[in-house]
């Protein structure tokens, strides 16, 4: 490939013709064409006028012009790219990109360099270290400066290791270098110049040796002759962190300056970009309506006013090559503050990322008036032109904006530089953003369909998905989607105490003026695309705006007024309510007949799918409503916005319906030509509205989608049923007389009944036809023979049914009525049984779920799995259900064949699919409702297989029919578990109740409690359980016969676990009001400020204690002090649980209680496995050098034991033989009394002294990846 800056950058050539004579050329050539019928029937003479058009207007097709490929330039640009349709044009004088942070691979000793002096990006700006690491790799490197001082490299900035160097001290800590600071500082009633500042920092001996020659050689002035000002910030260190910035975020990018800015400019099409041209070459074409961008120095593009230039500082370059030197210098700057030598600083560029060669090379920097600008002389005077060059440019008109630091005449770090690009566009370019109240994956996946859409039609530039999230089996789409571009995941703040108030405060200080904020709930299924933009743009200043909303009354006051249809069967008059509520002024329509029940919304939707067009309002002005408006949706701008929200604020209404209360009375104005579909209010909730409509709005999503520029042809969205069903029955001698009540419904395609039986059956329909089969292998071998014989030729929608499925579903053939059908219809695979056999309640009854009146089984039915190698199917009630205790002698040679305790893992390896875990929720009595796709998951070979494994069978059942009966749901899905509590976390979604814990007088402490729809019960007292008086007890309307069935509940009670755990917390200065539910269990360790009172309570067990060791020093001491009285368990937690990413979101009781659970189990908590020859959390196994490590962490590399494989052995010497490494990360971890005293409390005294000797010492970075092994967990 072709080497060079960007593909699409264009340089400037000198043209073959000057522009006029190419002009004539082409206007000559029109001319001739306009006299030639042919040609101009061929179209050329539109082609030679848009050739003519384009040269003499060569940037007319640009929307925003841009000077300067820099920093600015370049940010600039992606965020008119990312948020705008607009086409970018940028260009730059220089014959490169990337501004000054240009670098290059040096020639002759392969070493990437800067051309323009060393670039360190440092920030600590979230925002802005999000931003880069979404373009590009970056390494951390934290940079670090040396001062040749008298012949003698010392750090810069100054520490205590500077102070001790120079001025021969010997301080040890902080406290006696803020005395030495205090005594040396020399006071002044009133600074007056640069030097004094400097002296009253730093004192006379530091001033003289760092300050005070290179002042002079950096500004051609000494600090007595600059303002105070210029050295105010001069940095100097208490401490022994020799760092040059002290930066939460420092990082270099991984493959060069010029490669990550060349990728932003390669992922944005629409930008171009030209290099080697001139801002003055071009201002002539550029139009009033073209945003121009000026990134250059504000006095060059005013030169024509003959105002004095700005005056700056630059920089002189001398390159010197070392071959065949490693390295020149100890650092990679060392910098020059005696007056003896001219430059101020050596860069070598070697150092930085530790790059490699056989050769290095340096660059001496000397400051220079002359040259490239760098830094601004900011004097009075240069402050004095600067300002009347702000007045010319406000003169300039709205499309011309300077930006950066030569426009700025500022000098800006590269963050700054950043975030003043952002902050720039943001304050200046308006933006609409697509807000959505979200946390529901089944409607979300309607409305990004439309999200997307909108996105790709430049209607919307960011979505923000915000975090309501309830059901926490959403959350992992939620992340995905966020994943996209243009979405960005936002957790609300819920600091003032409100549901919403975060979401009000975001938008309140981050929106700007001219933005157009969409608020919309995640259950709007449909919105009309094609006339949005329309609705947008009517979207002004002091009101709000809302679209023609279907199902909501006052839209459909709207509807019902201009006659486009007849809503419902029955009279509810819309009119009514809403012009009275609009005379008298009232606040809210009441709940009306209307919307109570889903019976309503259904008839709605049913409306709106059969002809979305009915409920278009084309031509109708816009409707001003003076009363409430539901906020499904809105629109309005961002000073409307924020002045509304102030007043939010300002009356304490901090909730959903605090956006309706503050808007003016006349302020809702609704657009009745755009149409968008409200799914449900809270009374609507139905499982057909859910199953049903809600399916029914995302095929017509996708279909819309798929076929934006034809439209006019609609789908048939008559509940779903495109396609037919056809029933598969395996019959024996059953009497099958009952598919005569079925068979005329119009659902039904044909019924294929498989009689494997003696007796022969006869029926005279052409629906039903009867195949004669052999009998063996039960319904498996049935099922098989369809599937194999049928394979690519399947219809869509499968029902696969022993002959008599009555005695495990009695109301079967309810199944097939016409508004049960939608329930399973649309599912992948579901299961049409309740029960083995009823006459035995196998299972017993607590352990099947309906989900709707009409009894129809579904995934959410039962618990039975296949687990073992005898096959026995064990019930929760604790008894087997076995075949009369024998095995076919072909079950065990196959078994014995795969040498596997467990059953299902022996066929999988025998037919080639993914074997199974534990846990297989099963189709009952392999009667299911299947779709087509799911059989095609495997080729026709694994079911070929499976059926020679059936067939093998001595006998015409045998116990493999039995076996495929319950394997069938994961041959079809891939799904299983490896627990219990797993599978019913996935399976059951009717009621999850979660243990409530109250202290002593009962105040509830927490809850987390689900309905079927996993919202938290209004009601929640109807489910609680809880503890009292040291008796678990639930509160009327539950069996808790039935909730043990369900949920996993802890052996003993709440009470007793609570008195066999303490929770051992080492703090520093961290909030730890997270664990004040654990009051009474508490051991806390101080080692920072005092605590304030009101947080402590009787039970908690406090000590303040010397700030060494970090917590593991903490967490020893526990155990020594504590070893002959330990509780069962202990809880070992750092005192902030919220720096680690990887602790559970849902911290509380109810997950403490599992976390305890592990280690009652198996005697401590889960901890994380690692590869042994990878990095451990920072700290490589095998390198023998914790020196890097300890200089970013900048702890005491001075250790005892200064690697951690060393440490490690001491510990466990058999770690050298193994290749994974155990570990609780961020030592967060509950340990059983027994396994903490597997080791002696004098090993225990040994162990701290490898920590107790400094506040960070490496050793405590080795304990934190060591707890596993130091309490002998490796040992069974």
């Amino acid at each position: 490939m072709r080497r060079g800056v960007r593909r699409r950058v264009i340089r400037n050539e000198p043209p073959k013709k000057t522009l006029e004579e190419r002009v004539d050329e082409l206007e000559k050539s029109l001319t001739e064409d306009k006299m030639d019928p042919h040609k101009y029937l061929e179209n050329k003479i539109d082609t030679l006028e848009n050739e003519i058009d384009e040269l003499k207007h060569p940037y007319k097709k640009y929307d925003v012009i841009i000077v300067g490929c820099g920093i600015s330039g370049i940010v600039v640009s992606e965020q008119f790219a990312t948020k705008s349709d607009k086409n970018i044009l940028i260009i730059d004088k220089r014959n490169h990109i990337a501004g000054n942070c240009y670098d290059y691979t040096d020639y002759p000793t392969g070493i990437r360099m800067n051309k323009y002096g060393a670039h360190l990006f440092h920030t600590n700006d979230e925002v802005v270290y999000e931003y880069i690491t979404k373009y590009g790799e970056w390494e951390k490197w934290e940079h670090k400066v040396v001062g040749d001082i008298d012949g003698s490299y010392h750090p810069i900035p100054a520490n205590i290791d500077t102070v001790n160097g120079i001025c021969n001290e010997n301080i040890k800590n902080e406290e006696e270098m803020n005395k030495w600071l205090e005594d040396n500082q020399i006071k002044y009633d009133e600074i007056k110049n640069g030097e004094e500042m400097a002296k009253s920092r730093v004192g006379k001996v530091l001033y003289e040796k760092i300050f005070k020659h290179y002042t002079y050689k950096q500004w051609k002035k000494y600090p007595e002759e600059l303002d105070p000002e210029v050295l105010a910030r001069i940095p100097v260190r208490n401490s022994f962190d020799d760092r040059y910035f002290s930066d939460k975020y420092q990082v270099l990018p991984k493959n060069g300056y010029t490669h990550f800015f060349q990728g932003i400019l390669d992922k944005f099409p629409q930008i171009t970009v030209k290099l080697n041209t001139d801002f003055e070459d071009l201002r002539n074409h550029i139009s009033n309506e073209q945003i121009v961008i000026y990134t250059g120095p504000i006095d060059a593009y005013f030169s024509d006013k003959n105002l004095p230039k700005l005056e700056y500082r630059s920089i002189d370059f001398e390159i010197d090559y070392k071959f065949n030197e490693e390295y020149y210098q100890p650092n990679s700057v060392v910098n020059y503050p005696g007056e003896n030598t001219k430059y101020t600083r050596c860069v070598e560029y070697k150092h930085f990322l530790n790059q490699k060669s056989d050769h290095t090379v340096i660059v001496k920097e000397t400051t220079t008036d002359k040259g490239e600008p760098y830094y601004p002389v900011l004097n009075e005077k240069n402050k004095s032109l600067y300002k009347i060059y702000q007045e010319l440019a406000e003169k300039e008109g709205e499309n011309v904006h300077f930006l950066g630091r030569l426009a700025s005449y500022k000098y800006f770090n590269m963050d700054q530089a950043i975030k003043n690009s952002l902050d720039y566009y943001k304050e200046h370019f308006s933006r609409k953003i697509f807000s959505v109240f979200s946390g529901r994956e089944r409607y979300m996946k309607v409305l990004t369909i439309y999200i997307d859409k909108l996105l790709e039609m430049k209607l919307i530039d960011e979505v923000h998905i915000w975090d309501f999230i309830i059901n926490e089996n959403d959350r992992e789409y939620i992340n995905n989607l966020c994943k996209k571009d243009k979405y960005l995941l936002k957790i609300p703040d819920h600091s003032t105490g409100g549901r919403w108030d975060g979401y009000y405060k975001y938008y309140y200080e981050n929106l700007n003026d001219k933005d157009i904020l969409i608020k919309c709930d995640d259950d709007i299924v449909y919105i009309d695309v094609d006339t949005f933009e329309e609705y947008l743009r009517s979207v002004k200043n002091g009101q709000f705006y809302y679209p023609n909303i279907v199902n909501n009354d006052v839209c459909a006051y709207y509807q019902q007024k201009y006659n486009i249809h007849k809503l419902f069967d029955y009279d509810v008059d819309f009119k009514k309510w809403c012009e009275k509520l609009q005379l008298d002024g009232g606040s809210a329509i009441p709940i009306s007949d209307w919307y109570e029940t889903f019976e309503k919304a259904n008839q709605t939707h049913k409306l709106f799918l059969k002809n979305p067009n009915q409920f278009k309002l084309k031509n109708k002005p816009l409707e001003r409503y003076n009363s409430r408006i539901s906020i499904n949706m809105f629109a309005c701008t961002g000073v409307t916005a924020k002045n509304h929200f102030m007043k939010v604020f300002e009356s304490n209404k901090i909730d959903d319906e605090a956006i309706i209360s503050g808007i003016s009375r006349a302020g809702n104005i609704i657009n009745l030509n755009c149409s968008v579909v409200h799914f449900q209010f809270g009374p609507q909730k139905g499982k057909q509205l859910d199953e049903l409509y809600l399916d029914a709005y995302y095929r017509y999503a996708l279909f819309l989608n798929e076929n934006y520029h034809n439209t006019k042809v609609l789908p048939i969205l008559d509940y779903g049923r495109e396609d037919k069903i056809t029933i598969i029955i395996s019959r024996y001698n059953e009497n099958v007389d009952w598919v005569n009540k079925i068979k005329e419904n119009e659902s039904i395609e044909r019924i294929l009944i498989f009689n494997k039986g003696s007796s022969d059956i006869y029926f005279y329909d052409n629906k039903i036809k009867v195949i004669k089969s052999r009998n063996i292998g039960r319904e498996g071998g049935t099922y098989l023979d369809y599937i194999i014989d049928n394979y690519d030729n399947y219809p869509e929608n499968l029902i696969f049914t022993q002959a008599d499925p009555f005695e495990h579903n009695e109301k079967f053939l309810e199944l097939f009525k016409d508004d049960n059908i939608p329930l399973y219809y649309n599912k992948d695979i579901l299961p049409l049984t309740k029960q083995y056999k009823k006459s035995e309640n196998i299972p017993p009854q607590k352990f099947v779920k309906y989900n709707n009146s009409y009894n129809v089984g579904n995934l959410e039915l039962i618990k039975y799995f296949v687990n073992d190698y005898n096959h026995n199917i064990t019930s929760h009630s604790g008894g087997n259900w076995q075949w009369d205790g024998k095995e076919s002698g072909h079950f065990i040679s196959f078994r014995n064949n795969y040498k596997s305790n467990n059953i299902t893992e022996s066929i999988c390896n025998y037919i080639g699919i993914k074997k199974s875990k534990k846990i297989i929720p099963i189709c009952l009595c392999a009667c299911f409702f299947l779709k087509s796709k799911q059989i095609m998951r495997h080729p026709k070979e694994v079911y070929i297989k499976l059926r020679k494994f059936l067939y093998n069978s001595n006998d015409q059942g045998g116990i493999e029919g039995y076996i495929l009966e319950r394997f069938w749901y994961y041959l079809f899905t891939g799904e299983s578990y490896d627990t219990i509590n797993e599978c019913l976390k996935e399976l059951f979604v009717d009621i999850e109740p979660i243990i409530c814990v109250f202290s002593e007088n009962e105040k509830l402490l927490t809850y987390k409690i689900y309905n079927k729809d996993y919202k938290i019960l209004e009601d929640k007292d109807k489910y609680l359980i809880y503890i009292k008086n040291g008796q678990r007890k639930i509160l009327p309307g539950i069996n808790m016969t039935e909730i043990e069935g369900i949920v996993s509940l802890p052996t003993k009670s709440i009470e007793d676990s609570i008195n066999v755990f303490k929770l051992v917390i080492a703090r520093y200065n961290e909030d730890i009001s997270w664990s004040n539910i654990y009051a009474s269990n508490r051991v806390i360790y101080n080692k920072g400020s005092k605590m304030d009172n009101s947080i402590m309570t009787p039970g908690d067990v406090y000590r303040e204690i010397s700030n060494v060791g970090r917590e593991s020093e903490t967490f020893l001491n526990y155990i020594i002090e504590n070893y002959e009285n330990l509780p069962s368990y202990v809880c070992f937690s750092q005192g902030s649980l919220n720096d680690h990413e990887w602790i559970r979101k849902d911290w509380g009781p109810s997950m403490f209680w599992n976390v305890l659970q592990e280690a009652q189990n198996k005697g401590y908590s889960d901890c994380k496995t690692y590869d042994i020859q990878d990095n451990t959390f920072g700290l490589n196994f095998n390198n023998r050098s914790a020196y890097n490590y300890d200089k970013e962490k900048n702890i005491n590399d001075k250790g005892k034991i200064n690697n951690f494989r060393d440490f490690i052995v001491k510990i466990y010497p058999e770690i050298m033989n193994e290749k994974k490494i155990n570990v609780f990360p961020s030592a967060f971890m509950v340990i059983s009394r027994d396994n903490i005293l597997k080791r002696s409390k004098e090993s225990y005294k040994e162990l701290i002294q490898y920590c107790n000797y400094h506040i960070n010492p490496i050793e405590g970075h080795y304990f934190e990846r060591s707890w596993y092994y130091i309490f002998n967990l490796h040992l069974k």
